[in-house]
């Protein structure tokens, strides 16, 4: 697949000029969710449910525990889902993301990104005998991936 310089940049995936207002952006987000800490709540470990856990640092006014069990580093306490909710129902810099940044750099995320890695893994199923009539991807995001993966007809599903 060639070195990482040969398949992109970041500007041609995150323009710097658009990048300067989704970090304003996201700080007004961040402080958002600051003035609501009234809503957080307490979480056990996300990777293995376990509720001990030490304080190791605290980073733009969040503190981060990691799980005496798995050494799993996480946020706790942490917005509640409806919280969470309605933060991503307003959120100004998911909006703008959405709206402006990855539309123009759509094209070649599909280009250096999404087209290789269908590639890669027709190629690897190939070389292993894999004959998948289904293709499952977790967090989809915009679904680039799924859209590169229909125009090769390799996969049913």
């Amino acid at each position: 697949m060639g070195n990482i310089q040969e398949i992109f940049t970041e500007e041609a995936i995150r323009p710097s000029r658009l990048v300067q207002q989704m970090e304003k952006l996201c700080e007004e987000d961040r402080q958002w969710l600051l003035t609501h800490q009234n809503q957080f709540v307490p979480v056990n470990c996300p990777a293995c449910g376990k509720n001990k856990f030490h304080e190791v640092f605290i980073k733009l006014n969040v503190r981060f525990v990691e799980c005496y069990h798995c050494k799993t580093v996480y946020a706790n306490p942490r917005p509640s889902p409806g919280l969470l909710k309605q933060h991503y129902l307003n959120s100004k810099s998911y909006k703008f993301w959405c709206e402006h940044i990855y539309p123009q750099s759509e094209p070649v995320r599909r280009e250096k990104i999404f087209k290789k890695r269908v590639d890669f893994i027709i190629e690897q199923c190939k070389r292993f005998k894999v004959n998948p009539d289904t293709i499952l991807e977790i967090g989809s995001g915009f679904g680039t991936f799924c859209l590169e993966t229909q125009t090769r007809n390799f996969f049913k599903h």
